[in-house]
């Protein structure tokens, strides 16, 4: 899916690109013949199942194929459980000879 800057927009870079999309409200068209032209959001492609993009920037001269995984907030793993250390509860004793 190829997409690029809605309303006039333009990117500079890359990085501006990926906190855009991070953001979420930012509107990008849609330039393929499939997607018919339409706008979408960030926060739409990242819910959509949609793992890489192509956006044109610098005044769509260059394109930037982003991952979108990447993007993705990371899920918090769940914490493993403390075990406790293993205690020998037989006492030695030294005998004296």
């Amino acid at each position: 899916m190829t997409l690029v800057p809605a309303y006039g927009r333009d990117y500079k870079s890359v990085e501006e690109i990926k906190a855009a999309l991070k953001a979420g409200n930012v509107d990008f068209q849609c330039c393929d013949v499939i997607s018919g032209g339409g706008y979408v959001t960030g926060k739409e492609l990242l819910t959509a199942g949609k793992t890489s993009i192509n956006v044109r920037y610098k005044q769509q001269r260059s394109v930037a194929v982003i991952d979108l995984r990447k993007l993705e907030p990371k899920k918090p793993r769940a914490k493993k459980a403390k075990s406790s250390p293993v205690v020998d509860e037989t006492t030695h004793y030294r005998s004296e000879g």
